[in-house]
C-alpha cells in the first residue's frame, strides 16, 4: 500500500494518492471484508464523493458500529450534512431532532 501511495502521489498529488488508497480499501473489503467502515465513510466525506461516504455509513448502520452515535455531533460529517440523506440517516438511526 505504501508503494501504491508513493507512486500515485508522485503521478497526480496527494488527493489523488488518498482516492488511489480508498479503491485499494474497497477492492480489500470486496474480497475479504473487515475494513473500518467509519473511516472509510469519513474519508469518502472529506473527499467530498458524498455517494461513496452515504454507501459506507449504510455498512456501519447495518453492522450496528457504535461509532454511529456520534453522527450527530462529530464535525467530520459538516459535509454531508446538508444533504437530505444525512437528515434521513439520523432519523433511521434515532438521532434526528
Amino acid at each position: 500500500m505504501a508503494e501504491l501511495m508513493k507512486h500515485a502521489d508522485a503521478r497526480r498529488g496527494p488527493r489523488f494518492a488518498l482516492e488511489e488508497w480508498m479503491r485499494a480499501g474497497e477492492a480489500d473489503e470486496a474480497k475479504r471484508g473487515g475494513v473500518s467502515v467509519v473511516p472509510m465513510a469519513c474519508t469518502y466525506a472529506r473527499l467530498g464523493n458524498k455517494d461513496r461516504a452515504f454507501a459506507w455509513l449504510d455498512k456501519a448502520v447495518a453492522q450496528r458500529n457504535w461509532m454511529i452515535i456520534y453522527l450527530k455531533k462529530d464535525n467530520v460529517w459538516d459535509p454531508l450534512r446538508t444533504d437530505p440523506r444525512f437528515a434521513a440517516l439520523l432519523k433511521r438511526v434515532g438521532l434526528s431532532q
